[in-house]
């Protein structure tokens, strides 16, 4: 009887269904996601430039000067009233310094020895003579077509105009000039006065009159 009962109560248990085991609820990562997440765009990520120093750099050459336009210099305004040559001996030597100052300040305008000898013939026209003088000198270098130097030029006034006598007056005073109370200063500048007027142009000749005029130590 009992084990008829047990085995009726077997029986009944396998026959009653087992209760559903309940799902499991999905993990946040597998949540899909709402639709209004689905349509926005996901900011884009900027992956930055790595810098990288460069070590091939080229090398700086500096740039040449600019060179100078020298057409930009105006010419030096020189006294232009005493370039007349009067024509007498007498005023040659000055006349000859206006002359040389004029060409050193503007030398640009005398490119050429040529060009010098044309400008010191224009302007010797302080009389008749001169004159005449000038224009002889401007035909012959024009037919012969060959101009002298400058150096030879200035040898030939010296020898038309110069005065051999103040030439001559000159360097004998020079043989007994001495300075005296004069400051070196102005004692040197009188100097090279009378040297210009005794025409002496060697170096060696104008220090020995320097050294002789000079005051003993």
């Amino acid at each position: 009887m009992s084990s008829e009962t047990s085995r009726i109560t077997r029986a009944t248990r396998s026959s009653q269904q087992q209760p559903p085991v309940p799902t499991r609820a999905p993990s946040r990562a597998s949540t899909p996601a709402s639709p209004e997440a689905q349509r926005r765009p996901l900011p884009s990520r900027t992956v930055p430039t790595p810098i990288v120093a460069s070590t091939n750099l080229p090398s700086r050459t500096p740039s040449p000067p600019t060179p100078i336009d020298m057409s930009d210099f105006k010419l030096v305004k020189l006294n232009t009233e005493n370039l007349k040559f009067s024509g007498h001996k007498s005023d040659y030597r000055a006349w000859k310094d206006v002359i040389d100052l004029y060409m050193i300040g503007n030398p640009r305008e005398f490119p050429t020895d040529q060009i010098k000898v044309a400008f010191v013939l224009s302007w010797m026209s302080g009389n008749r003579h001169v004159q005449t003088w000038a224009s002889n000198q401007q035909t012959i270098y024009t037919r012969s077509g060959t101009w002298p130097t400058w150096s030879e030029f200035q040898k030939i006034l010296d020898d038309q105009y110069g005065d051999p006598a103040a030439e001559q007056q000159a360097r004998e005073y020079l043989l007994h000039y001495k300075q005296g109370d004069l400051p070196a200063c102005s004692f040197f500048d009188t100097l090279e006065l009378w040297f210009t007027l005794a025409n002496i142009s060697d170096k060696t000749e104008a220090y020995n009159a320097a050294k002789r005029a000079m005051n003993p130590e």
